[in-house]
C-alpha cells in the first residue's frame, strides 16, 4: 500500500513541481534575457495557474526516473518524491 507524508492544507496556493529538463517540455537553457523557465510546461502553468487560483515554482526533479520500486520496498525517482513529502504535485508528459 501507498503511503503519502504530506499535507493537503496548502498543497494548492504554492504548487512546487519537479519536472524533468526535457526539451520541449521543459527547456535546458532559457533563451537570453528569460527571467524563468520556458519551456511547453511553464507556459501551461502560465495559463492554468490564474484560472485555477494558485502559484507554482518549477523545480527540476532531484531524479531522472519516474520511479521504481526497489527489492526492499522503498521507492526512488519521482514517485519518491510523492511519497516521502519532498513533492506533492508531479508534472510529467509521456
Amino acid at each position: 500500500m501507498l503511503e503519502f507524508q504530506h499535507s493537503w492544507t496548502s498543497c494548492w496556493q504554492r504548487m512546487k513541481c519537479p519536472v524533468f529538463q526535457q526539451a520541449p517540455y521543459l527547456l535546458p537553457n532559457p533563451p537570453a534575457g528569460a527571467t524563468k523557465e520556458s519551456g511547453f510546461i511553464p507556459d501551461l502553468m502560465d495559463e492554468v495557474a490564474p484560472l485555477a487560483g494558485f502559484e507554482y515554482a518549477i523545480t527540476p526533479a532531484s531524479s531522472k526516473v519516474f520511479g521504481a520500486q526497489q527489492p526492499d520496498g522503498t521507492w526512488i525517482g519521482l514517485i519518491a518524491e510523492l511519497m516521502n513529502g519532498v513533492s506533492v504535485h508531479i508534472l510529467t508528459l509521456y
